[in-house]
């Protein structure tokens, strides 16, 4: 029981210092090496990741770039926008 609560722990401890970490933890108690386990397993997680990701409209943003960030949301660069003017916008571009 403590052994479980304490793999729990570190699961999401893992999870939230970096996304793929708690899963990379569940697959590495498989191992007989743990550690080797995780990273490999963390390692093969985070590569997918980098190419699963833009399948769902996830892109990479520049952090370290000079010059001013795009915003992507509907209101643009700044500007105040209404729930009720994003549910239309969203609802219009499905018909």
């Amino acid at each position: 029981m403590l052994r479980g609560a304490g793999h729990a722990a570190v699961v999401v401890a893992l999870t939230l210092l970096t996304q793929v970490g708690g899963v990379a933890w569940l697959i590495a108690l498989v191992f007989r090496k743990r550690l080797l386990g995780f990273a490999l397993a963390y390692a093969a997680l985070t590569l997918g990741a980098v190419f699963v990701a833009p399948v769902f409209g996830r892109a990479p943003r520049a952090c370290l770039s000079s010059g001013p960030k795009k915003s992507k949301t509907p209101a643009g660069e700044g500007g105040r926008v209404s729930v009720s003017s994003i549910r239309l916008k969203r609802f219009s571009t499905y018909r």
